[in-house]
């Protein structure tokens, strides 16, 4: 179902307004707090950060019933080299096209080249193909291991067009990926084979040829 989650501070359940305004009248369908403390640095990433504040997750569902607190353990967290070879196996496909070395994760929800996947089911999965012979290099990456999140900059193939892939991983699986490329004016890539203009709406796979 739709809902909203917050990631916040443990104090944030406190106060006699808040009690009153939203938890007495919508109480949250799950609370989640970490066991561990989850550093956050603003305007920075530091890898070896600490904090003294203790956060969780507010989750409301619409329709669904308020359920027991839970705890995040320990050690739930993907190292960033979990991430990196996430991404990779995932970018690595669109050359040979080796699908069973990506971990897909279940559900999952892709968006790219303008098409989702998924319709909020639980068995949601991204592996719908990707085409072949498409070598993705200059790869960069961004990593967020609190989140699990981690954004690949890169091109399609030397010399072409810009790339952005941000991925979301859990337990080491794959469960969102979104992409971004960045296609000039008058670039023109190719669906079904065949060149069209670069505003027309499409799933494409970029023309290595301007």
């Amino acid at each position: 179902g739709t809902g909203v989650a917050m990631f916040v501070r443990l104090s944030w359940l406190e106060s006699v307004g808040r009690y009153e305004k939203i938890f007495s009248r919508f109480p949250p369908t799950l609370i989640s707090i970490f066991t561990e403390r989850v550093p956050l640095h603003k305007g920075r990433w530091e890898e070896d950060g600490g904090t003294m504040t203790a956060y969780m997750w507010l989750v409301w569902i619409k329709g669904a019933e308020p359920r027991a607190p839970f705890w995040i353990p320990p050690g739930q967290r993907d190292s960033r080299d979990t991430l990196v070879a996430a991404a990779n196996a995932y970018l690595d496909a669109f050359l040979e096209k080796k699908l069973d070395l990506v971990p897909w994760g279940e559900p999952c929800n892709r968006t790219e080249g303008g098409i989702r996947t998924g319709k909020g089911a639980p068995d949601d999965s991204c592996t719908v193909g990707v085409p072949a012979g498409v070598n993705i290099v200059a790869r960069r990456f961004v990593a967020d291991e609190t989140t699990g999140a981690i954004v690949a900059f890169c091109t399609f193939g030397v010399g072409g067009l810009p790339d952005a892939h941000l991925f979301r991983i859990q337990n080491g699986k794959l469960r969102y990926v979104h992409t971004l490329t960045h296609v000039p004016p008058g670039y023109h890539v190719r669906v079904n084979g065949k060149p069209v203009p670069s505003s027309a709406p499409s799933n494409p796979t970029p023309d290595k040829q301007p």
